[in-house]
This record gives C-alpha cells, structure tokens and sequence, in this order.
C-alpha cells in the first residue's frame, strides 16, 4: 500500500514514468512515508544506507555505472546537508542525481523545533533544478507538484547535472491506505524529428510565438497553421491573439516557441485545450508550462526547427481561417487605446525603435503593433520602463519612442534626471490618473479602498519636463493627438507628449 500524501504519489509516479530505476534510502521518521512509497513502486530497486554522506556517494556511483538519474533519498534537518559532497562532486561530473528530502512544514522553519532548517534550495549551488513540492490540497497546487518534477527530472536527464527535491509533509505522517497511484501527466524530452512528424499528423496546429530577441521569420507556415505573434517577439508576422482567439475551434497541436505573451485570452484559452497535444521548443535549456498542459519539450535552436516545419507545411483550413479573423474590424475601446492606434500607423513609416511600458501599454501594443517592440516582461513591472528606453536609444542611436501610462512614467521619471539627454529620445504618456488596469477588475468599483489601489493622483508631466529641460507638449482631445504626435517625432531633442484624459476619475 502507498502513502495517503498526495505529493508523495505525485513524486513517486514520476519517478517512475521517467524511468528511474534506483534508489538508495536512509533511515528517518519524516521521510517514511517517501521510503514506503519507493520500496513499495515496481520498477524501482532500493537500496539501504545509514550514512547519507555514503548514501549520496552510492547513488552518484549507481548513475555513473547505469547512465542514468538515480535517487538518494534522505529525512529533514543536517541529513540534507550530508549530501552536499556527493551532489558537488556529481555537478563537475555532470552525473544526473536525485536528492529527495523529507521535511517540516514551513511554519515549522525557526521555531526552535527537531530536525528543522531551512531546506529550500540548500544544495542549489550545485544542483541545475532546486524545487519545493507543495503540500496538494486542490488541482492547482495538484498541477503545480506535477510540473515540477516533470521539469526537475527533464532538467536532470537534459543536463545531465544533480536536483534537489524538497518535499514538506505534515503529520500524520504514517497513513499508507492507498492501493495504487494516479496517472500522471508526463512531460517527455523528443526530438525535432518527431514534432515534425505531429506536425504533418495534424490538421488544426496553434504556433504561439513569444518575447524573444531573434524569433525566425514564419510567414512560410501562416496558411499552415494558426500563428499568434505578439510584437515582442516579431516574426514577420502579427496576429491579435487577445481580440480574436476565441473564435477559433481547439486545436489539436500546440507549438510554443520563445519567451512570455502578454494576452490572458490567449492563456485562458488554451488552458482550457486540455485535448491540444503541447510542445514547447527551448533554445537555451529552459521551459515552462504556461498552458498547463506541457506533454513534450524539444530542446534546439529556433530557427532550425522553423525550417523543419517550413519543409513539410501545406496549406490548411485551420490556418486560412485564423488569416480570415484577423481582418475582422477591431473597435478602440477607450481614448488611450486610439492614441495607440493613430500612433502605431504613423511610425509605420518612421526608422525607429518602440519601447513599451507594462499594464494597458502593452497590451494596447499587441492590438495595433505591426513590429517589433521592446518591454519589460521578464517580471512584468512598471519600474524602469522609460528608463530601459533611454539606454535603448542611446545604445542604438535611433530614434527610440517610449509608449507609458501615468503611473509607470511618474514611478521611473529619475530617467529624465541626466546631464545630457540624448536628442533621439521621445515619450508617450498617457495620463488617465491613476492604474487603468485596475478599473476593469469587476467589483473593485464598490470598494471603499479602490482610490489607493489604483494609485488616483493629479500630476501632470509638464514641471518634470521643465526642471529637467525636456521639450514638452500636452493634448486633451482626439483632434490634437495627430498634430501632437507629428510633433514628438520630428526635431532631436528628447520631448513627451502627454496625453491628458480630463474626465479621469
């Protein structure tokens, strides 16, 4: 019988859907119940040490020999701290070990209580993939512990280095009623050959294209597939994923190459494509699971696996119908948004780079954006946005135009505080008074606290501008904005145009 513990299953099940075949357990009362499992599991052979130390050695020398991830599995407190030789030595050895580690419960973590350290990440050091399974209680955290043993075991056999599992579990600790345990989604490492082959299987293929500084050009497989492209990661072509996505029929194949995307349609959707066989292609060893629903990963560069589909496309009904959508008639929802639009068709025609800052900037920018554009989405936040503009155009030494709301601009305006400004540098800023963002979350409006939540203020950018030396001009209707914009891109000296909504509230 196995453990009650739903992480334990999780874990154990991927072990051996990965095919591990070995491990060397240690006596312990927390890890227990992870021993039970694993001794318990067909298709892994245990093997009995005391001393971790030699325990984690043994395991190193099983994977040396075999080839392939072995597990040392070891109780909470210093018994962790005892592998660490072993994992260092494994690490220059590029041996694919597995450490497990029972432990406390975080609320345990410096309350003066046995056998209690802070495990997470002790070994991270020397391991390529340091992860702490939840506790499962429902089916995110259920998803959650899945993907990271998934990602940690394709790291390990990838890499070909050490990870450390942490595992907490709460008492009791001793419940072993379950007779057999779950299938788990398994996330396999293929090769570029047979995501070609699912390629030519398919009829109805989704290719999600994310941030990414050099995305190949796919503009060959646009009849042959869905292709949603944001601007922030061009790839000769630009679809509006937010807008329209939800007129397609599912998909039966789903590529994702690159970084992140901005439309929480598009992630909506095909969260709920639980039918769509996911792949993620990664040319630089990571992944992730956006969709939560990764079945294969194809670690290789971009642009070869893009030629290797180009090769065996054919026109498609589902990629016909995709092109079809994207010329529906958009409508501009707000003042903001026109700006946006009327902007985007003027520097069409114009040589320069386009920064966008975070919130409804961007996602204004991948409804109209027909290029590439810069943003900070690595973390997403609102700082530094004209300031990564700046050193764009200094860098580049084009005319670089940053697009901001009122908060973003205001939070990072020390950008402004220079010596020298270079004349290429131009801003857009929207000043609605306060987050917009925040005005679409349905029933924040009955909040007494919805003035601090969404920043409410009544600054203007015009006495920055003029403390700073900034040329600055300022428009409150539609009927100004073309002049104003005409304005911002002519000339070299660093201006902003500031967009003035006078019904903000």
């Amino acid at each position: 019988m196995f453990s009650d513990k739903e992480n334990i299953a999780i874990l154990t099940a991927l072990l051996r859907e990965h095919g591990v075949g070995h491990a060397v357990v240690c006596p312990g009362s927390r890890n227990a119940a992870i021993v039970n499992n694993l001794t318990e599991c067909l298709g892994i052979e245990c093997f009995a040490a005391t001393d971790e130390r030699s325990a984690a050695f043994e395991a190193m020398g099983i994977s040396l020999s075999t080839g392939q991830p072995t597990v040392v599995c070891v109780t909470s407190g210093s018994a962790l701290l005892n592998t660490l030789p072993a994992v260092a030595e494994a690490w220059y050895q590029h041996v694919p070990l597995i450490v497990i580690s029972a432990d406390r419960p975080a609320e345990w973590i410096e309350q003066l209580d046995g056998q209690t350290i802070e495990q997470p990440g002790a070994l991270k050091r020397w391991c390529v993939e340091s992860v702490n399974l939840p506790e499962v209680k429902d089916e995110v955290e259920h998803w959650s512990c899945n993907w990271l043993m998934n990602k940690t075991l394709l790291m390990a056999k990838h890499h070909l280095r050490p990870v450390h599992i942490n595992v907490p579990l709460s008492e009791p600790l001793y419940k072993f009623n379950r007779e057999r345990l779950g299938d788990e989604r398994v996330v396999s490492l293929r090769d570029t050959e047979s995501l070609v082959k699912e390629f030519v299987r398919c009829e109805k293929v989704m290719i999600i294209v994310g941030q990414e500084r050099k995305t190949p050009n796919l503009a060959k497989l646009s009849e042959s597939a869905a292709i949603v492209a944001e601007p922030l990661g061009w790839c000769g072509i630009w679809s509006d994923g937010e807008s329209f996505i939800e007129e397609m029929e599912e998909p039966e194949m789903v590529i994702y190459l690159g970084g992140t995307i901005v439309s929480k349609r598009v992630k909506e959707f095909l969260r709920k494509a639980k039918n769509a066989v996911q792949w993620y292609v990664s040319a630089d060893g990571e992944i992730a699971d956006t969709f939560m629903n990764l079945r294969n990963v194809v670690f290789d560069d971009l642009n070869d696996v893009t030629h290797k589909l180009e090769e065996v496309a054919t026109k498609r009904r589902y990629g016909k119908r995709w092109n079809e959508i994207q010329r529906g008639e958009k409508e501009c929802n707000t003042v903001e948004e026109e700006v946006v639009r009327r902007f985007e068709m003027l520097v069409r025609d114009v040589d320069c780079n386009v920064c966008y800052a975070n919130s409804m900037a961007v996602r204004y920018a991948c409804r109209y954006a027909s290029h590439n554009i810069y943003c900070n989405r690595g973390v997403n936040g609102i700082e530094g946005s004209v300031s990564t503009a700046l050193g764009i155009a200094r860098g580049s030494g084009k005319l670089c135009i940053c697009v901001t709301g009122d908060l973003s601009f205001f939070y990072d305006s020390n950008a402004l505080w220079r010596e020298h400004l270079p004349g290429k540098f131009r801003v857009i800023v929207m000043n609605n008074g306060g987050g917009k963002i925040f005005k679409r979350f349905k029933g924040l409006e009955d909040s007494d606290a919805r003035a601090f939540v969404v920043g409410k203020h009544n600054a203007t950018c015009k006495g920055l501008c003029e403390s700073f030396g900034v040329d600055y001009m300022k428009v409150t209707t539609l009927g100004e904005v073309d002049e104003g914009l005409r304005w911002l891109i002519n000339g070299d000296k660093t201006k902003i145009l500031e967009y003035e909504d006078m019904e903000k509230d």
